[in-house]
């Protein structure tokens, strides 16, 4: 095995009915969906909203992989196994809807989950338990970009519930090119290239704005 496909190999072991999931909290309601991603690089991030969200009975976590990322590494098959397998288990749970907090997660969901399970945007989640009372967090106001991902730049439904959390001062980014996450493992230099294009671009238009410090937001 040659040290350049070690990284796409473990990634499929990892993702093939992946290794960290876990759903011992998971019940009937609402269940937020993190994936394999964002449980990766925000476990703070997921901490916080656990606690946030604990004073809701009806809400609660399952940690797994969508198997997206199989699709590329592996073969769609193995990708459409992956998500059938995660249906299943919301179904049998009884869930009544899957937040996902990752726009390729909901991206899949949205072509795969069955009928009885439908999805909400973990925005418009927060707006519904904020307007309950059951969830207190400030508008963000500090100016900025916002990055629009490439499974939402179609319908935008994200970014339409997003929008209820910020203030004027933060804008929508014109950028269209990808960030580069699609092809981190299979062709990590462009990866890497992709995302400074995005920041180049988000500085850009940050200056234009008249922004002196420029942010960029992402989902």
């Amino acid at each position: 095995m040659g040290l350049s496909s070690l990284p796409s190999k473990l990634t499929v072991f990892e993702k093939t009915n992946y290794v960290f999931k876990n759903w011992r909290h998971a019940g009937a309601g609402t269940v937020v969906f993190p994936g394999c991603g964002f449980t990766s690089f925000f476990p703070k991030t997921l901490a916080a909203l656990k606690d946030a969200l604990r004073p809701s009975p009806d809400v609660s976590f399952a940690i797994d992989c969508c198997g997206l990322p199989l699709a590329g590494l592996k073969s769609p098959e193995a990708y459409r196994a992956e998500l059938l397998r995660v249906e299943e288990r919301l179904v049998r749970l009884g869930a009544r809807e899957v937040v996902p907090l990752c726009p390729n997660c909901g991206s899949a969901f949205a072509e795969a989950l069955d009928r009885s399970v439908s999805q909400v945007t973990i925005y418009a989640c927060l707006r519904e338990l904020a307007e309950r009372g059951l969830f207190v967090c400030e508008r963000i106001a500090t100016p900025g970009a916002v990055f629009v991902p490439c499974p939402d730049r179609v319908h935008r439904e994200w970014l339409d519930d997003l929008a209820y959390f910020l203030e004027p001062s933060v804008f929508v980014s014109e950028c269209s090119a990808c960030c580069g996450a699609a092809f981190e493992l299979s062709q990590p230099e462009a990866s890497i290239i992709a995302a400074k294009r995005v920041l180049e671009s988000a500085a850009r238009e940050c200056a234009r704005a008249g922004v002196d410090e420029p942010v960029l937001y992402v989902y």
